[in-house]
């Protein structure tokens, strides 16, 4: 066991230290290519939530939303209670 030990620290310590800089530099640039993927897919589905609720409330305005009576009774009923 110490031996591979030492086989694997004699590995390290032959490595020029720029191999490992760069090594590392390239796993982080893996791991924030990742993140940015993760986040733009994120921000795509919420834009296409957000203009679902935009149309919905167009809807509203203009009465065609199935809602509309549910919205126009919650309204009376808060103008009503306050």
């Amino acid at each position: 066991m110490d031996q591979t030990l030492r086989q694997v620290f004699d590995r390290i310590n032959e490595r020029p230290r720029t191999d490992i800089i760069q090594s590392r530099i390239d796993d982080m640039l893996s791991e924030n290519d990742a993140a940015i993927k993760t986040m733009t897919g994120s921000v795509t589905k919420l834009e296409r939530e957000l203009e679902d609720y935009k149309k919905e409330v167009l809807k509203i305005i203009r009465g065609e939303s199935a809602f509309t009576q549910f919205y126009g009774e919650h309204a009376r009923q808060t103008e009503t209670c306050c």
